[in-house]
This record gives C-alpha cells, sequence and structure tokens, in this order.
C-alpha cells in the first residue's frame, strides 16, 4: 500500500490485529498514540510532530511497565527501530493481549520472527521521515474510523 507521499506503509493482512477487532471508530483529534522506542531525541520529536496535527501522545521507552488499563486507552501503538527485535516482538504480543483493537505500526526493517504472521498491522522504513510517518498515521487513523 502506498501513501499520497510514495512512503510505503506495509499492511500485514495475517496479523493478529488485521480487522481491529473491536471495530472502534474515533475521529482524528481524539486518536490517542503510544510511542515506543529507546532514543529520547527520537521519542520527544516523534511526539511532537503527531501533536502538532492533533493527535493525543505519549511516548515511553521499551523498558515502560505496560499495565492494562493503560494500554487500553490507545488507538495505535508505534514500535520505533530502536527498541531490540526480541523485545519489540514481546511488546507487541503484550499489546495484543491487553488491547485487541490496538494497531501497531513498526518503523523500521521487517523483524525476523518466529511466528507467523507478522506481530504487527502495519510496517514502514524508517528513512520515511516526519512525513511519512504523519502520512502512515493518518492513513491507519483513517482505517480505524471507518471501522
Amino acid at each position: 500500500m502506498k501513501s499520497s507521499s510514495a512512503t510505503a506503509l506495509r499492511f500485514s493482512n495475517g496479523s493478529p490485529n488485521a480487522a481491529f477487532a473491536d471495530g472502534k471508530k474515533r475521529e482524528a483529534q481524539r486518536i490517542r498514540i503510544l510511542a515506543i522506542s529507546d532514543y529520547e531525541g527520537l521519542r520527544a520529536s516523534r511526539e511532537q510532530v503527531l501533536r502538532i496535527k492533533g493527535f493525543q501522545v505519549e511516548s515511553v521507552p521499551s523498558s515502560a511497565v505496560f499495565e492494562d488499563n493503560w494500554v487500553r486507552s490507545f488507538d495505535i501503538a508505534i514500535l520505533c527501530q530502536s527498541v531490540d527485535s526480541g523485545r519489540a516482538a514481546r511488546i507487541a504480543e503484550i499489546l495484543h493481549r491487553l488491547n485487541p483493537g490496538l494497531a501497531l505500526l513498526h518503523i523500521g526493517p521487517p523483524l525476523p520472527s518466529m511466528n507467523s504472521p507478522s506481530l504487527f498491522d502495519f510496517e514502514m522504513e524508517g528513512l520515511a521521515g516526519p512525513q511519512g510517518l504523519l502520512n502512515a498515521v493518518e492513513l491507519i487513523g483513517r482505517r480505524i474510523q471507518n471501522g
């Protein structure tokens, strides 16, 4: 799938969340995003870019404690390539278990996984930059809005 800026956003049809299990619909300004990165500068800049466009964002390192009610409050989770691939896979499994309707976006090269299908609903290259991220999140947000 290609977004308008030609940023490649791959949709993983076989992901655990491919159908957005709970069918929730929200307006773009109300979409809550959990951004997970182990690089503070990148975490802060991504949060700022997304907030400017009206998204509600919380940014945390991969060492954060992912509690049930807190995870359920998000619509999209973004896992950055700065998170170790094994840790990213474990986090993805935890997030899907706690919030089956959560859309997971992985930024970076595809993760090698013993599990098939992908643990992530969407994947994109890290080189896409801020506009690529916005395009991807807006596309995912439209999917959520349309159920």
